[in-house]
C-alpha cells in the first residue's frame, strides 16, 4: 500500500487502512522499481494512490480477471499469469490462497494468490 495511514476502509469495512505509516519516502519505495506483482485487487494490495506513484509502463504481473481493470487504471504494460510465469530466475506460481481462518476467512473466501516459492527458506534437517 502507498497510501497514507488511515486514509482508506478495510475490505470489510472493518477498520481505517493502512494502519501504518510508510517507513521511507515514496521515492526510495517507487525509484528503480523493476515491477509490481499483484497477488489479488483488493484495496489492502491495490490502493487507489498507485495510480499516482508509479509509472504508467512499469510491468504489472495480475490475476486473469484484474488485468483490464489494471490497464484501465492508465497502466500500459500489464500481465496476467495464467499458472506459472518466469522472468530470469524467477518464477511465479498461482495458486489457491485464503484471507485466515474463522468468521474472516469465511466471509472473505477463497481467491488465487501468487507464490515465490524459491524465496521461502526451509530449515535443512
Amino acid at each position: 500500500m502507498l497510501a497514507e495511514k488511515g486514509t482508506l476502509q478495510s475490505a470489510l469495512g472493518v477498520y481505517k487502512t493502512p494502519r501504518v505509516h510508510l517507513t521511507m519516502p515514496m521515492n526510495e519505495i517507487t525509484d528503480g522499481l523493476d515491477m509490481v506483482l499483484l497477488t489479488h485487487n483488493h484495496i489492502d494490495h491495490y490502493d487507489p494512490t498507485v495510480k499516482q506513484h508509479l509509472a504508467k509502463n512499469i510491468l504489472f504481473l495480475t490475476q486473469p480477471q484484474d488485468k483490464e481493470g489494471i490497464k484501465q487504471d492508465g497502466f500500459t504494460n500489464v500481465e496476467s499469469i495464467e499458472k506459472d510465469k518466469t522472468i530470469g530466475d524467477l518464477t511465479i506460481h498461482r495458486i489457491q490462497g485464503h484471507h485466515g481462518f474463522g468468521q474472516i476467512g469465511e466471509m472473505m473466501g477463497r481467491y488465487p494468490a501468487m507464490c515465490l516459492p524459491h524465496l521461502v527458506s526451509l530449515p535443512y534437517i
